[in-house]
């Protein structure tokens, strides 16, 4: 699993860079026989490693270094052939024949390189360290990392970079230079394609701890919100390390949710690795996707990867106020994390004890000296609280829904593309009578059948059923208020005895 989710981390144009490298071959040593691959497999995964995790420096700046060397041993000075001629330095033997035949060769012969049976030795006289050794064990990770860069960073930049390196001249500082340039490069497309560091640090981290706890063959059906609040009380005392804090206790939960993504991820990219071919011959093992019933709402919903919140916020919708600021925000969680109804009690910690946090927090950076008071009644509201605001969202929603049905039966000319119900004279009537109790910004323009007014109903109604589906599903988690008063209590006397270590 460790593997897919570093595979999972990278874009489809990362990962198809890696799968080139898995997959070149070359002719072995003799020349004969059948073509091997060009880089084994302990190559890549250090080189997979290096760029996952950033920690690459060290191997641009050999590289730079073996480029200067190829540069000197080879007759036109040049280093294509070396990396990327029939016989490349992917294998031990073929780097190690390269620099042997140059030291064996007394025409070609340069003062400032020499090859020795295991690796190769540069000069450079104006340094205060003169020599640069290399050994020949060494030249495959070198010789992929360069490909990699061919394949992922300008090539005309990486020349650049390279060009003038065979020049006695060159100091170690200046290879350092210009290592630091082919660095600066591949971080900036690393931007584009992989986790950012902060986050995988984090990701790191939480697999570490689920290994500890759950055991090394951990599956993410086996992560739940007991495991979540363990975490946060261990790690969130533990301080800063490697980049990763995890004292806010929201954090934890947002983190858990994005590695809980990311190991689905891993798992779909497995199953897509290993699948079988698409078609209706099972004996040939072929599969066939099965077509599923569509399931209609009250209106279409869009199949759109767009936040519905978002479509709500722009041109046209937002000429209608239909959720305020206070109602966006009660959703906004559980419509960004796909994965929040699913740790449904690490959700109402983050949303209820996890704003508490960030007024404890603010209280500090404000240099008060009493906390005593929030500390000991850090929550504004109880669980049960909470759930009831969600249900009047809930009803809220449900109106809007009832009155878009008649604004776009009566005004909107495409009203049988955008409602896929059969709306009865009670429904219409329903829609009506909420039209009539809505004051907010527009919907005084919707009961004149003010055409703008139509258009931002009929571009609403599509996010508003995600909406609604979205909470709709997570009220179902609700259902016992006993039950989940009984848990706020002693939840709170986890929170406040943890909110005391870290602030009192």
């Amino acid at each position: 699993m460790k593997t897919e989710l570093f595979k999972a981390q990278q874009s489809d144009a990362l990962r198809d860079v890696f799968s080139y490298l898995a997959e070149s071959c070359e002719l072995d040593s003799s020349g004969y026989g059948e073509p091997r691959r060009k880089y084994g497999p302990r190559t890549l995964r250090f080189l997979s490693a290096a760029i996952v995790c950033r920690s690459y420096d060290k191997i641009l700046y050999r590289l730079c270094h073996l480029t200067r060397a190829v540069m000197l041993a080879d007759r036109q000075g040049q280093y294509d052939k070396f990396f990327f001629g029939d016989r490349s330095p992917g294998r031990v033997d073929g780097a190690a024949g390269f620099f042997l035949d140059y030291q064996s060769d007394t025409n070609r012969k340069s003062g400032l390189l020499r090859a020795n049976p295991d690796g190769i030795v540069i000069d450079y006289d104006a340094s205060a360290k003169s020599a640069f050794e290399i050994s020949y064990k060494q030249i495959p990770l070198l010789a992929a990392m360069l490909e990699f860069l061919v394949s992922t960073v300008d090539y005309g930049e990486i020349h650049e970079i390279f060009t003038g390196l065979d020049e006695d001249k060159v100091t170690q500082k200046e290879i350092s230079e210009r290592s630091k340039r082919l660095s600066k490069a591949l971080y900036a497309y690393l931007a584009k394609h992989l986790t950012p560091a902060q986050k995988q640090t984090k990701f790191q981290n939480i697999y570490r701890y689920l290994e500890g706890n759950l055991g090394s063959s951990f599956e993410e059906g086996m992560i739940d919100d007991q495991c979540i609040i363990d975490f946060w009380l261990k790690e969130s005392v533990a301080g800063s390390t490697n980049m990763s804090d995890f004292k806010q206790f929201r954090t934890v939960f947002l983190a858990f949710l994005r590695f809980v993504d990311l190991m689905r991820d891993a798992e779909d990219l497995s199953c897509f690795e290993n699948t079988l071919p698409f078609g209706t011959d099972r004996d040939a093992g072929e599969w066939e996707p099965a077509m599923e019933d569509e399931s209609y709402m009250a209106t279409k919903v869009a199949d759109t990867q767009e936040d519905p919140l978002d479509l709500l916020a722009i041109e046209p919708a937002n000429a209608i106020k239909f959720l305020n600021d206070t109602e966006a925000k009660l959703i906004k969680l559980p419509i960004e994390e796909k994965f929040a109804g699913r740790f449904i009690h690490s959700y109402m910690r983050s949303e209820i004890f996890g704003q508490a946090q960030n007024r404890l927090t603010q209280v500090l950076r404000s240099n008060a000296n009493d906390l005593g008071p929030l500390l000991n009644n850090p929550t504004s509201e109880s669980y049960s609280q909470r759930i009831e605001k969600l249900r009047q969202l809930d009803k809220h929603l449900a109106d809007l829904l009832l009155a878009i049905a008649f604004v776009l039966q009566r005004d909107c000319p495409r009203a049988e593309q955008v409602i896929v119900k059969s709306l009865d004279f009670k429904t219409l009537s329903q829609g009506k009578q909420v039209l009539e109790k809505l004051s907010r910004k527009g919907f005084d323009a919707a009961k004149r059948g003010d055409p703008e007014a139509t258009v931002a109903f009929e571009v609403a109604s599509s996010p508003l059923s995600v909406i609604r589906e979205r909470l709709k599903s997570l009220l179902q988690r609700f259902a016992d208020d006993d039950f989940w008063q009984g848990i706020f209590e002693a939840d709170q006397e986890v929170f406040i005895e943890q909110f005391k270590r870290l602030y009192g």
